[in-house]
């Protein structure tokens, strides 16, 4: 008996200590993006349940290695951008202008608007399908940011204000498919 709860703890311990581990890597060449499509299928006999909630729990990519960062260090995560466009953006309620980079990677998966030199306006146009969960909040852990009600939702837009040191996020949607996900990370760059 002592045996068999010494298992099951065990057990319960690498299984939970495996879901909140990060992969930290010491090799300081460039890494392949950690991107990751889910896939939708029909398969439904092929697919054990196993299977199936493993891909929704699924990581998309993790938004926070992204914000913040200089077009050098999102550059190291996504590789080199397939476009890259100077311009000027101008500040809200302002009518000051600043330097901006705007960079799109993997044939416009990604869109970075580099303001000020760090990645301010992330766009996220995922190239697989991707279902709107029923609550769109659980797409947060997707993107590596913690679930929490959203502060407005409708059938086109859910959007999160003040979330995790980002202005806002927001989950654009076409029928029941994700469209594309925003970031703006700053407010003073809305």
């Amino acid at each position: 008996m002592k045996k068999m709860l010494f298992l099951i703890t065990s057990a319960t311990f690498l299984l939970l200590s495996a879901c909140g581990s990060e992969n930290v890597s010491d090799d300081s060449s460039k890494q392949e993006p950690n991107v990751e499509n889910e896939v939708t299928t029909n398969n439904s006999d092929e697919n054990s349940s196993s299977d199936k909630s493993k891909s929704e729990n699924q990581i998309i990519f993790n938004v926070n290695e992204i914000a913040n960062k200089t077009s050098e260090e999102v550059n190291e995560i996504l590789g080199e951008p397939t476009n890259q466009q100077n311009t000027k953006f101008s500040l809200s309620g302002t009518d000051k202008t600043v330097p901006a980079i705007k960079s799109t990677y993997h044939d416009g998966e990604f869109e970075i608007t580099f303001i000020e030199g760090t990645a301010q306006r992330i766009t996220y146009t995922p190239k697989e399908e991707i279902k709107v969960p029923n609550f769109a909040e659980e797409l947060l852990e997707k993107v590596g940011l913690e679930k929490t009600m959203p502060d407005y939702d409708n059938e086109f837009t859910t959007r999160w204000e003040g979330i995790e040191g980002f202005y806002e996020v927001s989950i654009m949607k076409e029928e029941e498919n994700v469209s594309y996900l925003y970031f703006i990370v700053n407010e003073k760059y809305q």
